[in-house]
């Protein structure tokens, strides 16, 4: 909701969005665009400025399990600025500076309801938005278990080669 203000601010003041491929991959980083901040032109005697945006889309990866403080990746940050979340998740910590985003604890993909974090981080300057999706990804980490221990199974003589048989699922 708050990219959807800040966008009408921007065309209220009928500046123009140019869009830009920001740095590449890093650390636990997708291939993703960045927002690289600041304006890049204007005119003062018409009250018109340009203002170079991008998509504020980052995503970021981590395996469930990882140790607490790990680092799961940054956002793109800019000398004199702070930044921090929108609203505060339990699971990460941003530094204000840096824009290096850290777990707080050990995540066990199993115990939340979503394997993904959406998450928003802001500036101390009025800039935009940045949208953060972390993934958790599953680990191997839990021996299946299956509905009964132990089922009988028999096929007839006439069935054919490759023929399967439905079998209830296990669960990790």
């Amino acid at each position: 909701m708050l990219w959807v203000k800040r966008l009408a601010f921007l065309l209220s003041c009928q500046c123009l969005l140019i869009a830009a491929q920001g740095p590449g991959p890093g650390p636990g980083r997708k291939r993703s665009p960045m927002i690289p901040y600041g304006l890049v032109g204007g005119s003062a005697s018409t009250g018109q400025m340009q203002s170079r945006a991008v998509d504020t889309r980052i995503s970021l990866e981590i395996p469930e399990g990882r140790p607490t403080g790990s680092v799961v990746g940054s956002i793109p940050t800019k000398s004199g600025f702070t930044y921090r979340f929108n609203e505060h998740p339990a699971e990460f910590s941003l530094d204000a500076n840096t824009g290096v985003i850290r777990t707080t604890m050990v995540l066990d993909r199993e115990s939340f309801r979503s394997d993904r974090f959406d998450l928003v981080v802001l500036s101390s300057q009025p800039t935009y938005p940045i949208e953060v999706r972390i993934v958790v990804t599953d680990m191997n980490d839990n021996a299946p278990e299956f509905p009964e221990p132990s089922i009988a199974v028999t096929f007839s003589e006439s069935s054919a080669p490759g023929t399967r048989l439905l079998l209830d699922s296990a669960s990790e």
